[in-house]
């Protein structure tokens, strides 16, 4: 059986501890005997110190669980005022996103409510149907018939009123999503709907969003229930814009029962250790929110010990009403400093009762939570701690006297042990150790001077035998390593080079000569692969005398592949272009070049491509769009996006594609500039996208500039943007100016 390294160490440390408790023992026992004394006479005085401030702890205890009680309470109610908030944020941004590009969205009216949906005020809510919908209704005197396409717009909020309706319905609480505008509709997720015919845009919700013009609680205000006659209910709305014009408001309408359930829970563990108390909610006013009282349990000898004073002040408080007056001036103060957002724990006497009342604000409510308890008895726990301290202490010092005793005696005996013990195993220790650490050592020398046929031989059986073997693996490893790294890199340096000259090829292959004898337009390109070779390509070239082709492309996937499509799907589309003898159909051209591209793609390649004849005596620019990405045609100083009617497939996919022609008239300086995705997809160090709009803003800030100066500044601003991010796709870029018709430049 092996003996561990450390279980040898552990020996030898050892050894020397023994021989530190030689010098030890003698004076541990004396300094034992000490401090059973000293520990005797500290406990007889903290036993007594104890018992006479023991009153004093369990009040303030009692009052400093009351307030941290008191906060947390207050705490959770702003958590759930705070969540309310997000999510109608959530709406509002929602709301305001569809507005921003209603053409991008889907419309389907949700349908009108009718009679049979509306809840009649009086039927238990458990007992309607608990399906949620999306309801709408009308405002009286509006014209349906003409809300029908801003109707179409808006119901498309519906999943995320029929989603909050439904968490709300699961926890039990009245959280409800409503949506009023401007024109007179009022769009509600619940399992019931409105009245018809509300006129809503009076309701307190839609006039304090309004004049406010921003996200906010509603003042409380009482609302009707199903198991009560009013409940206390906020809403929480906010107003929603289109370019900056109010549309309407969206939010949540509050029945605030689940607050209740908050102060149930504190009302619960204040309890507890003090039963009997109150707990309320006042909001900015003064006004109760929420009011609940814990009943105490009858005392042992049968009398009531419910507390008479918080039985009144409970009975009399209505929902919304102040709290009842009485002649208490550190409470009206108090009350007064809820009002301002204090926080305070005082006590005060009623008919010679004493009382501890302690609050704390709601942050961001302008709301207070507060309780009170009857002021504890101490007197009775006092005297029950007195005799509890004085049983324990008597016990721990007889058994601490017999311990300390018995240690001494063991102290003594274990020292002169372990002192004979460690004298005759150091020394044997020491030599077995050394030596064999030392054979490693100068073996691990040689190695280290380049001799990897050096061999360590040890028989140990420990974990230093281990340390030899795996030494001389690691030598044959290393041996090894040395031959087949030389042979990767001797591979990696092939391959690159051909990548190399790969790319040289495939960029030699694309025209690169910008000077041309026309002056009727000024054209530049350039392309940046993301590897040694890509998939990315453009191409121009003269049709005849009076007819310019441009060509940019996107070809599926990276690398070798597709920069073999690539060069496929250049030749086609242009020898078909050079041999077409018409220049009214460039569709034929491109529909004529997918065909060919289908043919024997086994892998499944597609290729987006844009291409594009310019003529140079009417500067008629005729275009074809093969699913690539948008052009942008800058006219009178301003740069927009050349969106298609028709959208075509990408090249390569079907063989039966069909693809659509357009022309425009360029005027003097207007430009077309295309790029690839490689240009609004590229990203930043945190994953977002440089995206279209970016794009257009870029341009605009350079549309004065030639041609060859704005892409270098499209491509310098996308560098910028990118950061050190990796650049993950090919970014390629051309630019066309029509100067003017002949005679005109």
């Amino acid at each position: 059986m092996k003996i561990s390294i450390q279980a040898k160490v552990l020996r030898l440390l050892f050894s020397f501890a023994f021989v530190m408790l030689l010098f030890l023992g003698v004076g541990s026992v004396y300094f034992i005997r000490q401090g059973a004394d000293f520990a005797t006479h500290y406990a007889d005085e903290i036993s007594n110190a104890a018992i006479d401030n023991s009153s004093e702890i369990i009040v303030s205890m009692r009052r400093r669980e009351l307030l941290l009680a008191v906060e947390k309470n207050a705490g959770e109610v702003a958590d759930f005022a705070d969540e309310v908030r997000r999510d109608t944020r959530l709406l509002q941004t929602e709301m305001e996103r569809i507005w921003k590009d209603p053409g991008g969205y889907r419309r389907t009216p949700i349908p009108a409510a009718t009679e049979e949906q509306v809840w009649d005020g009086k039927t238990p809510l458990e007992e309607l149907d608990q399906t949620v919908y999306a309801f709408i209704t009308y405002a009286p005197g509006v014209p349906r018939a003409a809300l029908q396409d801003e109707i179409a717009v808006t119901s498309n909020i519906r999943d995320f009123f029929v989603s909050f309706a439904e968490q709300a319905q699961q926890r039990k609480a009245h959280q409800t999503p409503v949506l009023g505008t401007k024109s007179g509709f009022l769009v509600k997720g619940d399992i019931a709907a409105s009245p018809l015919d509300l006129e809503f845009r009076d309701s307190i919700w839609y006039r304090t969003a309004i004049e406010k013009g921003e996200l906010t609680f509603t003042p409380l205000y009482l609302a009707q229930g199903a198991q009560n006659p009013v409940v206390p209910a906020v809403a929480c709305t906010a107003p929603y814009r289109r370019n900056g014009e109010v549309l309407g408001v969206i939010g949540f309408g509050l029945r605030l029962d689940e607050l209740g359930n908050l102060m149930k829970h504190s009302l619960d563990i204040i309890s507890e250790a003090n039963p009997g108390g109150l707990n309320f909610l006042l909001d900015e006013q003064g006004r109760v929110i929420f009011c609940q009282r814990n009943q105490r349990e009858v005392g042992s000898t049968g009398e009531d010990t419910n507390d008479k004073f918080l039985d009144e002040l409970f009975a009399n408080i209505e929902p919304l009403g102040s709290l009842p007056r009485f002649e208490a001036p550190d409470v009206a103060a108090a009350v007064e400093d809820m009002k301002k957002g204090g926080t305070q724990i005082l006590d005060f006497e009623w008919q010679g009762q004493r009382y501890t009342l302690a609050y704390a604000p709601v942050e961001g409510m302008e709301w207070s939570v507060g309780a009170v308890i009857p002021m504890p008895n101490v007197n009775a726990d006092a005297e029950k701690n007195r005799r509890q301290i004085q049983t324990l202490t008597d016990s721990s010092m007889k058994e601490l006297s017999v311990d300390m005793k018995q240690g001494s005696l063991y102290i003594m005996i274990l020292t002169l042990l372990l002192v004979f013990l460690g004298l005759y195993s150091g020394k044997k220790l020491s030599r077995r150790m050394v030596n064999p650490l030392l054979k490693l050592r100068d073996g691990l020398k040689d190695i280290a001077k380049g001799d990897l046929d050096r061999k360590i031989v040890l028989h140990t059986g420990d974990e230093i035998e281990e340390v030899a073997d795996a030494v001389n693996a690691m030598t044959v490893d290393i041996k090894n390593y040395i031959e087949n790294i030389s042979k990767i890199t001797a591979e990696k340096e092939r391959i690159s080079m051909e990548l190399h000259v790969a790319k040289d090829i495939q960029i030699g292959a694309l025209p690169h000569d910008f000077k041309f004898p026309y002056k009727e337009f000024e054209l530049f390109a350039a392309m940046d692969t993301a590897r040694e070779v890509g998939g990315d390509f453009y191409d121009f070239y003269m049709l005849d005398e009076k007819h310019l082709a441009i060509t940019i492309a996107d070809v599926s996937g990276k690398g070798v592949p597709a920069a073999l499509f690539m060069m496929r799907s250049r030749t086609i589309l242009k020898n078909i272009a050079m041999m077409s003898a018409s220049h009214d159909d460039y569709a034929a051209v491109v529909s004529l070049a997918n065909q060919q591209l289908c043919e024997d793609n086994d892998e499944s390649m597609f290729v987006t491509v844009f291409f594009g004849a310019l003529d140079l005596t009417t500067g008629e620019f005729a275009y074809v769009n093969g699913g690539h990405n948008p052009p942008l045609i800058c006219r009178n100083g301003k740069f927009d996006y050349l969106r298609m009617e028709k959208k075509s497939v990408m090249l390569g996919v079907l063989d039966s594609g069909t693809y659509h022609e357009y022309r425009l008239t360029l005027a003097p300086g207007d430009m077309i500039f295309l790029y690839t995705d490689g240009v609004t997809e590229a990203m930043n160090e945190a994953g977002e996208l440089y995206s279209e709009e970016r794009l257009q803003r870029t341009l605009n800030e350079q549309c004065g500039k030639n041609v060859k100066d704005i892409l270098t500044a499209v491509r310098e601003n996308v560098g910028i943007y990118a950061g050190n991010a990796e650049q993950s796709d090919d970014i390629t870029m051309l630019g066309l100016k029509f100067n003017g018709k002949f005679g005109e430049t």
